[in-house]
């Protein structure tokens, strides 16, 4: 009878140790994704900016109002993001359940709709600058 019950311990143990090291492995996994994540968002916000440095170049400002550009360009850019929470609480206000996330995406994908307007405007711009 011992014998039994010591078999069944025994076994029970082995399934949580495999449940275990399987879960320990998906976490692993989940923190090594979230790491990428993370230094993908970080090289991307440093391929912005140089972007932006960029196109003050293109736009031939002059040296002593770089600084001034990048504040301008910033404050722009920005914008959305400075009404954002604002923009959430007063959706979440007066809508409920999937109609606040389809409003508050939906907001974000109209700003990022006018920077590809603005963008392609700018682009004109210089085009018809240097032709």
């Amino acid at each position: 009878m011992a014998n039994a019950t010591c078999s069944k311990t025994k076994m029970i143990g082995r399934r949580i140790t495999a449940h275990s090291q399987a879960r320990m492995q998906s976490n692993v996994k989940r923190y090594f994704q979230l790491l990428l994540l993370v230094l993908l968002i970080g090289l991307m916000t440093y391929a912005i900016r140089g972007i932006y440095c960029e196109i003050i170049g293109d736009c031939h400002v002059p040296i002593h109002l770089t600084g001034l550009a990048v504040g301008v360009i910033s404050l722009l850019a920005y914008t959305p993001d400075i009404f954002l929470p604002q923009i959430n609480s007063y959706i979440a206000t007066y809508y409920e359940g999937v109609t606040v996330y389809q409003l508050y995406f939906g907001y974000i994908a109209a700003m990022g709709f006018l920077d590809v307007l603005a963008t392609l405007r700018l682009k004109r711009m210089l085009v018809i600058k240097k032709g």
